[in-house]
């Protein structure tokens, strides 16, 4: 801002000093026109045989009145030689002849040995003559020193001027730049991380529009960062609840098997035999979440592979069964074939152990879960219902709507989980509700 006051001022002190010049030009220029009317009008061409020199330069310098203006006067024949000349106070050698001009009064500027000079040449017909004589009237010009000799105190007070002006006119409109900047910044400020729900977006008046865009961004950025660490929230919520579940079956079974005065080695193996599943539950829990927390790597840690559905899902039905602490009816008769598909078995596994997980949570205890395969439009799927209450309409909205499903604040951490894991897996998931009441998901392969 400081650097464009400067150069303004000094572009403003360089058009002051050219206005000072062509002014001084445009006076001597007007001295010049009156000269030469005036000598046109007494009579000099009476003089165009100019027998007598003397006499017309005592005429011209009385007429003009020489002695108080420096001019010098001069006459070209019609074949642009000199003649006639005038000598001044500051008499200086001009040029002798003159190129030809024509019919119309001209300026020129002619150079001196010592000065520059501005003339005015003027074609006028001497007696009984056919061709043209040319009158010129000289008038020395200053140099710029001179100028600024006599003016340098005005014009060292204009320049004060004008640098006054132009640092109060920067200041005052670096204020009104920087005000929607203080604005943002102050706005910054108060955005507390720990009250992210009292987070409003930022708004700017009509006249700031001009940081529009940074304020978009930063509306942006702040619904992104809210969305991010309200999902890293969920995130650490849910994985505390999966893992204190285990915990607990943990330690009630040693602590049982313990208190079991009666207990075989068989029970212990048994008791050891639950723990390292519990444990593998837990680090399935943590690796599953990292795998589809980390949004660079995802796609790269998937690994599809075929494998026979009925099969595959008979293998783990007493884990999910166990997770739901329900019998879990299975219905293959949709499929007349065997079913291969195409997936990654562990996303593929904890997704289904999400579903049941959100049927146990969601749920009256009791409820009855029941699993069925089939085809649909030609695709493989399969179907987990329940007979209990259903989904709600504003969650079913959310769970079926285009776009980001994760970040959605109505959809829980495990069923927004299920989508990343169906959505890093190719996979195709609907959610409905049954006619009758309970709710149904649906997964259909690629």
């Amino acid at each position: 801002m400081w650097v464009i006051t400067a150069i303004s001022t000094l572009i403003a002190s360089l058009f002051t000093v050219a206005l000072l010049v062509q002014s001084h030009r445009d006076s001597v220029r007007n001295q010049l026109q009156a000269s030469a009317a005036s000598l046109i009008s007494l009579g000099i061409s009476s003089f165009s045989e100019l027998n007598d020199f003397e006499q017309l330069n005592l005429f011209i310098e009385d007429a003009l009145e020489m002695e108080k203006i420096n001019k010098v006067v001069r006459i070209y024949d019609p074949s642009g030689k000199l003649v006639f000349t005038t000598a001044g106070r500051d008499y200086d050698s001009l040029p002798d002849h003159l190129e030809l001009l024509g019919k119309k009064p001209t300026f020129l500027t002619v150079t001196g040995k010592q000065r520059r000079y501005e003339t005015l040449v003027v074609p006028y017909l001497g007696e009984g003559k056919k061709s043209p004589y040319y009158l010129q009237v000289a008038i020395p010009l200053p140099r710029y020193s001179q100028i600024f000799e006599h003016l340098w105190w005005q014009y060292l007070l204009l320049l004060t001027f004008l640098i006054g002006v132009s640092l109060f006119l920067s200041r005052r409109l670096a204020e009104r730049l920087l005000q929607p900047v203080v604005t943002v910044a102050n706005h910054l400020q108060r955005m507390d991380p720990q009250k992210m729900e009292q987070w409003v977006p930022l708004k700017l008046e009509d006249r700031e529009a001009y940081l529009e865009e940074i304020v978009q961004g930063i509306n942006l950025l702040t619904q992104r960062t809210r969305a991010a660490v309200s999902q890293i929230r969920k995130m650490s919520r849910y994985v505390a609840h999966e893992l204190r579940t285990p915990l607990t079956i943990l330690r009630g079974e040693a602590e049982t098997a313990l208190l079991r005065k009666e207990a075989t080695t068989k029970d212990y193996r048994e008791v050891l035999k639950s723990s390292l599943e519990e444990v593998e539950r837990m680090a399935e829990t943590i690796n599953t979440v990292l795998q589809v927390s980390d949004s660079e790597r995802k796609l790269l840690l998937v690994r599809p592979v075929f494998l026979e559905l009925i099969p595959w899902i008979q293998e783990h039905r007493s884990r999910w069964e166990k997770t739901l602490g329900n019998p879990i009816q299975l219905d293959a008769t949709g499929i007349d074939r065997p079913a291969k598909v195409r997936v990654d078995p562990k996303l593929f596994y904890y997704l289904i152990d999400n579903v049941v997980r959100n049927i146990r949570d969601h749920t009256p205890p009791g409820t009855s879960c029941s699993l069925f395969v089939g085809r649909s439009n030609g695709k493989v799927m399969i179907r987990l219902s329940d007979n209990g209450p259903g989904f709600s309409e504003k969650l079913l909205s959310a769970l079926n709507q285009q776009g980001d499903l994760a970040s959605a604040s109505e959809i829980g951490i495990g069923l927004s989980l299920c989508l990343q894991i169906a959505e890093i897996g190719g996979l195709e998931p609907h959610f409905f509700n049954q006619p009758k009441g309970g709710a149904v998901v649906e997964i259909q392969f690629s």
